[in-house]
């Protein structure tokens, strides 16, 4: 049967080995290492595990004294690795910044932008005509006064020919800037033959404000 003197000393014995084991740097020093010494000394054989198997073999009067210096060796013991461990992870993330530095003049990804929400709605639409079997029509968007009014039936006094209605080219007093896309519904008719099945979607100008 163990005495209590004999386990002080093996206490004071792992205790010595431990502070000379925990004794790493440099390369010496990783988590590796770190995890090895645990295993080493709070393993499931581990020399404290030991230690506390060895506890069944004190005299039963010594065994609280025996194991409170058993429990505070391991304690001293798990604060040591405690510290090695933050240690070895800090040298480990120091040394990969320092062997991956961040060129700072290496150009950045540019971005590509992206399509307006209107023109994506306006593509979701157009796709919807097609499978309907309408031909999508574009047109010019200035247009002579024959397209764009006279041959839609806007008489000369129809208030859409005023000034303050339609944008009308200087020097070209039949030409203007089209004031709705049913003139390229004219061009259609006069290219195509019936039935026709047209849509047309585009700018339009106007001088009112809405």
């Amino acid at each position: 049967m163990a005495s209590l003197d004999e386990s002080m000393k093996q206490i004071a014995e792992i205790k010595s080995q431990f502070q000379t084991d925990s004794n790493l740097s440099g390369e010496s020093l990783n988590v590796k290492a770190v995890e090895d010494l645990r295993i080493k000394f709070l393993g499931r054989k581990g020399l404290i595990t030991g230690l506390m198997e060895s506890l069944k073999s004190v005299p039963k009067e010594e065994k609280p004294a025996a194991g409170k210096v058993i429990n505070e060796l391991r304690q001293f013991v798990e604060a040591g690795l405690t510290s090695l461990k933050e240690s070895a992870e800090t040298s480990a993330l120091d040394a990969s910044l320092s062997s991956h530095r961040l060129d700072v003049t290496l150009p950045t990804q540019a971005l590509q932008g992206s399509l307006h929400p209107v023109t994506l709605m306006r593509r979701v639409m157009l796709k919807e005509f097609r499978k309907l079997g309408f031909t999508v029509y574009d047109g010019p968007e200035i247009d002579l006064d024959l397209y764009n009014f006279e041959s839609l039936n806007f008489k000369d006094d129809h208030p859409a020919r005023d000034m303050q209605d339609t944008f009308f080219v200087a020097d070209r007093a039949a030409t203007v800037l089209r004031t709705h896309t049913s003139n390229i519904q004219v061009h259609a008719m006069m290219h195509e033959k019936p039935p026709l099945r047209v849509v047309a979607p585009g700018r339009t100008y106007r001088c009112d404000s809405d």
